[in-house]
């Protein structure tokens, strides 16, 4: 059903709503909006029918907090991939229930220089705009991490040159949690979580003062923070889910999660477990 709410706000907006059997599914082009006015109108539309808001589109920050002061939980899944896009196509994706499957090209990476003197970017980042103001985590399961350099995670992303991946990554035959941090040249930080394997891990980024507080958790396991890393760009940030497949063939991983949450309270503090 579609709902059109008062021309007398002077809001220029289109809504579609669509009923199923468990949520409705909420699309916005909001051309231009009174937040205030208009949540008034959708808590009185929506909220009464539905306890779960999924929300599509680039810059989800406002909605996020709408739908929290209207008693609605904001999920992302992966079942519209307009979304963002690739910074490399990968292998292929898969649509599985609400779990995004992807498989990364045998040779994916990123890196710049450091150690190896090499530079690869031909990763697979799924970036859509991230303002900041919301945290942003992204969920995936562990159990088809094997092999060396296996990888995935969340990127944040300025440009080819200014980048973090954080999340984990097989290596000497254990997974790690750690985080590469580029500025012109990588550096990586990893920790070994052998007690993480084929666990679903949460990745978690805050922004604050130019820089990004880092953490991690799995659906078993506490948040523990990974980096407080420089990331001084105020506009043009980009974020989302990325694999990388440096030494083999046919590595997928399911993701299970992407969404906005509620800033870090502070850096000591850890943030609620959502989703």
């Amino acid at each position: 059903m579609d709902k059109h709410i008062s021309e007398a706000h002077k809001v220029v907006y289109k809504v579609n709503i669509q009923d199923t059997s468990n949520s409705y599914m909420y699309r916005r082009n909001f051309e231009k909006y009174v937040l205030a006015k208009v949540e008034v109108e959708l808590a009185t539309v929506i909220s009464p029918h539905i306890g779960v808001l999924d929300i599509w589109g680039l810059q989800d920050s406002l909605l996020q907090g709408m739908a929290e002061r209207m008693g609605m939980k904001m999920s992302v899944n992966f079942t519209n991939l307009e979304r963002g896009s690739w910074t490399t196509e990968p292998v292929h994706t898969q649509h599985d229930g609400e779990r995004l499957i992807v498989q990364a090209q045998e040779g994916s990476d990123f890196w710049e220089e450091t150690f190896y003197g090499f530079c690869h970017r031909n990763g697979h980042a799924l970036l859509a705009p991230w303002d900041g103001e919301q945290a942003v985590e992204v969920s995936f399961d562990l159990s088809s991490f094997t092999e060396l350099y296996d990888q995935a995670g969340l990127m944040l992303w300025h440009g080819e040159h200014q980048w973090i991946k954080a999340g984990v990554e097989v290596n000497d035959g254990v997974v790690h949690v750690g985080a590469v941090v580029t500025d012109q040249f990588s550096d990586w930080s990893l920790s070994p979580v052998p007690e993480w394997g084929g666990r679903i891990v949460t990745i978690r980024a805050s922004y604050h003062q130019e820089s990004v507080v880092i953490r991690a958790r799995t659906d078993e396991h506490p948040w523990r923070t990974i980096r407080v890393a420089r990331f001084a760009y105020p506009t043009n940030k980009q974020a989302g889910p990325f694999l990388c497949s440096p030494k083999r063939a046919g590595f997928e991983v399911a993701f299970t999660r992407w969404t906005y949450t509620p800033p870090d309270a502070d850096l000591h503090t850890d943030p609620p477990i959502s989703g």
